[in-house]
């Protein structure tokens, strides 16, 4: 019986390390065993470096990673080795989540794939933090956002994404319309806008319902009714409008004239005035409409002929007039008997006159005037 065995300790693929009896050795690896004496070996793993390594697979005996050995023949063992390729899945921007067989991780995040294997890679969209979000736009390898990938070399996955900023629209006061791009919505409003885009905001004017309206006053920006702006950030936009309210003057009877803020009117007339603000009313007095005359009598609010109303409400201001009886066509009788009196006094006067004016030119023989 020999008194020892050549034992040959090898790895798959070779050149890595292997241990015999704790100490590590480069393969092929040859020793000599005393006969019926016990080695222990075992492969630390993974081995390599850089973006390949070397995972355990099993030994050649069938032993686990660590075992030992009775030496009673020369051995060739083998310990063969998986390749594995650094995988690196990343996102632009950085430190979005990519899902890897339906796991989430956070980018940059890095695996080990066996050669041959393959993964499916995924990533979640739109991601949201805040009032930014980011919403896939492409992979590096052209894939669709969902795909699976054969691990044949190191390699490295990027996904990128578009950023995208939210934007709010309000009006004041609250619940106007507002339109973005021309399509109307009611405010507040909010959209997703991506970064570096623009977008047109427009505020309708006027608007409101019944007899109260808001005419657009001003944007929080700066920027006319309608204008363009960035997608620069996230922001918010506020349209700010003028409250008015319709004041309906008229009066009974209906048609005549009445002054508003100084410029006469036929009735009745709406107007529209700003909220706090007031008009100045004069009911025209005495005045003539299609042949009667009228002298005013009262407002229906209780003001003088000549005052202010509040503009605080929708209204209603009613100017009352008389009508005036018309002035008499015929003349009593003792007119038109003093009348025929004075033209007869006139009459005989001239007559008088007339004689008196032959007389000096007559001769004196004529002594009698003549005969009216």
């Amino acid at each position: 019986v020999p008194d020892a065995y050549e034992v040959t300790i090898d790895t798959s693929p070779p050149g890595l390390v292997v241990d015999a009896d704790g100490s590590p050795h480069t393969a092929p690896y040859t020793f000599w065993c005393a006969a019926d004496s016990t080695i222990a070996l075992g492969v630390p793993s993974p081995q390599g470096s850089g973006t390949t390594r070397y995972a355990f697979a099993s030994w050649s005996d069938g032993g686990s990673q660590s075992h030992a050995i009775v030496c009673t023949t020369p051995l060739m063992l083998i310990a063969d080795f998986a390749t594995e390729y650094e995988v690196t899945l990343d996102t632009s921007p950085p430190g979005l989540f990519v899902t890897v067989d339906g796991t989430d991780a956070s980018s940059p995040h890095t695996l080990w794939c066996p050669a041959g294997a393959s993964r499916a890679l995924s990533v979640p969209s739109p991601q949201i933090a805040g009032a930014t979000r980011s919403v896939f736009a492409s992979w590096s390898d052209g894939g669709t956002s969902s795909h699976t990938v054969t691990c044949d070399g190191p390699a490295t996955y990027t996904a990128t994404f578009t950023r995208e900023f939210q934007i709010a629209v309000a009006t004041a006061p609250n619940g106007l319309t507002v339109e973005v791009d021309g399509i109307a919505a009611t405010a507040p409003h909010s959209f997703w806008c991506p970064e570096g885009a623009s977008r047109t905001l427009s505020a309708p004017s006027p608007q409101g319902t019944g007899g109260t309206q808001h005419p657009f006053a001003s944007w929080s920006d700066g920027g006319a009714a309608s204008h363009a702006i960035a997608c620069g950030g996230p922001a918010t936009f506020t349209a700010t409008f003028a409250t008015e309210y319709e004041l309906t003057i008229a009066a009974v009877p209906p048609g005549l004239s009445v002054t508003v803020d100084g410029v006469p009117t036929s009735t009745p007339r709406a107007i529209w005035c700003p909220s706090g603000s007031s008009v100045a009313v004069v009911a025209d007095s005495p005045q003539t409409h299609e042949g009667t005359r009228y002298r005013f009598v009262s407002w229906s609010d209780g003001g003088e002929q000549t005052h202010a109303v509040p503009c605080d409400a929708p209204g209603t201001f009613t100017a009352t007039f008389d009508a005036q009886p018309p002035p008499e066509t015929g003349a009593p009788a003792y007119l038109v008997l003093g009348g025929i009196i004075a033209v007869v006094a006139v009459a005989l006067g001239i007559a008088y006159l007339l004689w008196r004016r032959k007389r000096r030119g007559m001769s004196e023989e004529a002594t009698e005037p003549p005969a009216i």
